[in-house]
């Protein structure tokens, strides 16, 4: 007999994997447009939004579609977010909005601009919360060559999509054929998440550690 929780969780996944998935993917790329672009992402990690969609997927087409959908929208929402970094960075970050964000998240992301040569550093940021919506604006503000950036952001988005969209399939798909155990999937991937994000913070911040 699945629990309560367990059964309403299952009820979640069930809701989800009856979308279309190109629905899905274009609500996950509108999401992740305006997480990156107008810096929503220090609120709404985008992390979530992935595992969320990636518990409608279903097979591997569906997969692809999905993480297609994500990809489309990092990158995107970096492009938009790095024009205002390079058109407006200082002034924003001195307004009330940057104080809001705080000094110290600021130098964070221009730490791992500045670090080795920025490359392998900004593929890392994505992984990263709060680093993530600052990193595109950022980039635009120190004027970081528009091309270094956004190949490295879309190789580290394809990554950071692909791995978080799986999670969300495979947690959905066990909650799906075992209801009873829903929590401790649910449980078992945030656990992940946040162990992930840890090891590639780790990593982020030994790279940008000057040489």
């Amino acid at each position: 007999m699945p629990h309560g929780d367990g059964g309403s969780i299952a009820g979640l996944f069930d809701t989800l994997g009856g979308q279309p998935p190109g629905v899905v993917a274009l609500i996950l790329c509108g999401l992740l447009i305006i997480q990156t672009t107008f810096l929503v992402g220090l609120l709404l990690p985008g992390d979530l939004s992935l595992v969320l969609a990636g518990m409608s997927v279903s097979g591997p087409a569906e997969w692809a579609i999905v993480v297609g959908g994500g990809l489309v929208g990092c990158v995107i929402g970096a492009s938009g977010s790095y024009l205002l970094g390079s058109r407006w960075g200082p002034g924003i970050r001195r307004s009330r909005l940057g104080r809001m964000v705080g000094e110290k998240r600021w130098t964070r992301a221009e730490s791992y601009l500045q670090g080795t040569d920025g490359g392998p550093t900004i593929m890392v940021a994505v992984f990263i919360p709060v680093v993530f919506a600052l990193t595109p604006f950022t980039a635009g503000a120190l004027r970081v060559p528009y091309l270094v950036m956004i190949r490295w952001w879309a190789l580290g988005s394809l990554g950071w999509v692909a791995i978080y969209v799986t999670l969300g399939a495979v947690a959905g798909e066990l909650a799906r054929r075992y209801p009873g155990w829903s929590v401790l999937f649910v449980t078992g991937t945030v656990v992940l998440i946040v162990l992930l994000a840890g090891t590639f913070r780790h990593k982020a911040h030994q790279s940008a550690r000057p040489q």
